[in-house]
């Protein structure tokens, strides 16, 4: 699945997805010219205080690997405990509840996280920091039977073998959404995909091999180093 939201109205919901709870009321969650490039459009999710607004892209899969790909921009920052952010796996509990299990959060203290469960904050692991007012691209994979998370922010890998939930096959699709902060937030360039173990490169630790061809017996004597360093061959 992918969705860049370049052929939707401005001001309208986006076709592929259910807006199943809808945070500031319906009428905020729309889509609107991106604000660092206006020849490029982008879905807007706004929340309120006790009530989220969340857009859900309806799947299903049993491979051995998924994951998703969005790029999200957060205008600013109010430096609460609380979350900007949420973008995960996603079960709808009843008309008034769901459950996130594996995903990412930006939090309003500037920082983005990967999580086991989203709804958990103050917890997980740290990837980086990010600037309000830039888009930021997260690239998130699941190793469902070994529950492992890796995660990558504009094609670096800054979380790897993260401990994932208890429950990496419950779920109704993926989730997006605007928080408690009230802060309206922008998603771009969505994808969902999903792989079998067998079909991922094989990730090795860089290796660095060196050798010493000059004595380092005296003090301020010119030493030789010679060194190859390999990463993934």
């Amino acid at each position: 699945f992918r969705d860049n939201f370049d052929n939707c109205q401005l001001g309208s919901f986006p076709a592929q997805w259910s807006l199943v709870f809808n945070g500031m009321g319906s009428q905020y969650q729309k889509i609107i010219a991106d604000p660092l490039n206006s020849s490029n459009l982008c879905l807007q999710m706004q929340g309120e205080r006790n009530w989220a607004a969340d857009a859900v892209k309806y799947f299903e899969s049993n491979a051995s690997i998924i994951g998703f790909e969005v790029s999200v921009l957060v205008p600013e920052n109010h430096g609460t405990t609380g979350d900007d952010v949420k973008v995960g796996l996603w079960k709808q509990i009843d008309w008034g509840d769901a459950l996130w299990t594996d995903g990412v959060a930006f939090s309003d203290n500037g920082s983005i996280v990967a999580r086991a469960h989203v709804t958990d904050e103050w917890t997980g692991t740290i990837l980086q920091t990010y600037v309000p007012g830039q888009w930021y691209n997260i690239r998130f994979v699941l190793d469902r039977p070994n529950r492992a998370i890796s995660v990558w922010v504009n094609g670096e890998l800054k979380g790897e073998n993260i401990t994932g939930s208890n429950t990496p096959y419950v779920f109704d699709g993926l989730a997006v959404s605007g928080r408690y902060t009230e802060i309206p937030v922008d998603y771009d360039n969505v994808a969902i995909f999903e792989a079998a173990s067998t079909d991922l490169p094989t990730l090795s630790k860089p290796s660095l091999t060196i050798s010493c061809n000059s004595s380092t017996f005296y003090s301020g004597f010119n030493v030789q180093i010679q060194g190859s360093l390999t990463s993934n061959q």
